[in-house]
């Protein structure tokens, strides 16, 4: 996952460099933080446990063109961190805890409304996001008293019968903040997943990503 970072990020200032060849307005920009993220469930036998919110990261960078005074678009690519915590507990001293912990290499492109101040500029923005999961593990913990099973799982990504989740997530993102006239920012952002996660699923289930995410950026 970091080599695959690496190459993201000589991607992007590579294509910025050669895009600033035809305007100095175009900047490259990276950014990272911490995710909050749970995955959110829906129809015949959604969830009733206690769901929680999973700390993770993210990592990314992005190149904004700007297309008028005010607004401009910016792509990216970004390594973030999803998934979420469940845990349950019958009332009797038997407790479940399972934690599922997914990491995606997500394409956003984003259309940003930019309204300058006399130190910066505050920004909002929303558009479209396509993630491609590289990596997954669901981790779980059941207790009886005094006696406790944990194990550790490997998830599989694709649609075949013996799959735990779909390889990919499209969905829609928000974000805002502020960025100094020295480039630095600091920024928040939702992430709405509109894809269902089931790779078979059954009637009308459907589990979705959600994430917020909280960090500080710099662009050049």
């Amino acid at each position: 996952m970091k080599k695959m970072f690496i190459i993201i990020f000589i991607a992007l200032v590579s294509f910025s460099a050669f895009a600033q060849k035809g305007s100095s307005n175009i900047k490259i920009g990276v950014k990272a933080g911490a995710t909050f993220a749970t995955i959110a469930f829906s129809g015949n036998g959604s969830q009733t446990s206690n769901s929680q919110t999973l700390t993770s990261l993210f990592l990314g960078g992005n190149v904004d063109f700007p297309i008028s005074p005010i607004f401009s678009v910016q792509p990216g690519l970004s390594i973030v961190g999803k998934g979420d915590k469940e845990s349950d507990d019958d009332g009797n001293g038997n407790t479940s805890s399972f934690t599922t912990n997914l990491m995606y290499l997500e394409v956003p492109v984003n259309l940003l409304a930019n309204f300058r101040t006399a130190s910066g500029k505050f920004f909002i923005g929303a558009g479209p996001y396509f993630a491609f999961a590289v990596s997954g593990q669901s981790k779980g913990e059941v207790k009886n008293g005094s006696q406790s099973v944990s194990a550790t799982t490997t998830l599989k990504f694709g649609t075949s019968d013996d799959s735990d989740l779909k390889g990919t997530d499209l969905g829609v993102n928000f974000l805002a903040g502020y960025e100094l006239q020295s480039g630095l920012s600091i920024n928040a952002g939702y992430g709405l997943g509109l894809s269902n996660l089931a790779p078979k699923p059954i009637g009308n289930q459907k589990s979705s990503n959600r994430v917020f995410s909280v960090g500080l950026g710099f662009s050049f």
